[in-house]
């Protein structure tokens, strides 16, 4: 009779058979109540049993409070997260200076104080000791790449510090001193506008001041100014000592008894390249000058 011969690896193929199964059932009941939490789990107050703690799955940076972003958590609870993947931010939490964060939830918290009470928090505040001073860091109203508290003059892009310094008796390198380190001639000639337009008439009309334009002529500390299209005050001549001028121009009469003496004079200042301010006077002398009372003109001229 023939023996039978019993394999030896079916024992140990049936054990590691039953461990795949078993394997396989622990995976899909683990997968299983994976899902069970995600449909199962509501932020309401209530631990449910798939919850590790009440509404801990909306509770993301477990600092105690909710996550505000869930319509269920914002119907159930009063104070909510505002950023639930950030234990440091939360209601209640200190509000740090400057760092740009809503630390405790509550937007009416300043994020630094207004010591000047300007307007514009410390944090951005050129100078928050000076009221006068509003200019806040990151602005550039020039956009010439200088912030506005650092910008001598944040209105023209041509000025800003590092800025290399020319002849247009501006401060463009912001360091106080206009045309500094440079040897340059600023030559003011040429016809400017006059701003309000002198106008007198007197003596019959012989004597007519009414000009809308001046002639410059620049010569550095010798300068003349010449009424356009009127003959009076003509040409004054005189000096000019850096920004400052002072001309002048005497029609003498050959009798000042029955003569009128006339006398015109121009003081000022350049303020720039394009403006000066100054006082345009008439004087006028003598038994002959009848209706003519001497002037004066406060005028600006701009090219």
């Amino acid at each position: 009779m023939p023996t039978i011969q019993r394999s030896t690896h079916f024992v140990p193929l049936l054990v590691l058979g039953l461990l795949s199964l078993l394997a396989l059932a622990l995976c899909l009941a683990a997968c299983g109540g994976d899902v069970r939490v995600a449909q199962n789990s509501n932020c309401d107050g209530v631990e449910q049993p798939s919850e590790q703690g009440v509404d801990s799955p909306f509770d993301a940076d477990e600092d105690g409070y909710f996550d505000g972003e869930n319509s269920d958590c914002a119907d159930f609870y009063e104070l909510l997260d505002c950023d639930d993947n950030d234990p440091a931010v939360h209601p209640g939490a200190t509000e740090v200076q400057c760092d740009g964060t809503d630390n405790d939830c509550d937007a009416e918290t300043l994020e630094s104080e207004d010591v000047d009470a300007d307007g514009v928090l410390a944090c951005v505040d050129c100078d928050d000791n000076d009221a006068e001073q509003t200019a806040e860091q990151g602005v550039d109203f020039d956009q010439d790449g200088s912030d506005a508290c650092f910008d001598c003059d944040d209105n023209d892009p041509a000025n800003f510090p590092g800025n290399p310094e020319v002849c247009d008796n501006a401060d463009n390198d912001c360091s106080g001193t206009p045309d500094d380190g440079l040897e340059c001639f600023t030559d003011y000639s040429g016809t400017w506008v006059v701003t309000p337009a002198p106008s007198f008439a007197c003596a019959l009309n012989s004597v007519t001041i009414s000009f809308g334009a001046i002639s410059v002529t620049d010569a550095g500390t010798v300068i003349v100014f010449e009424s356009v299209a009127s003959n009076q005050p003509g040409a004054m001549s005189g000096t000019r000592t850096g920004d400052d001028f002072s001309a002048s121009r005497s029609i003498p009469a050959p009798d000042l008894s029955i003569g009128c003496s006339e006398d015109y004079a121009i003081d000022g200042s350049f303020i720039s390249m394009s403006e000066f301010s100054a006082t345009l006077t008439a004087t006028f002398t003598g038994g002959g000058c009848f209706d003519c009372i001497s002037q004066s003109w406060n005028i600006t001229g701009s090219r």
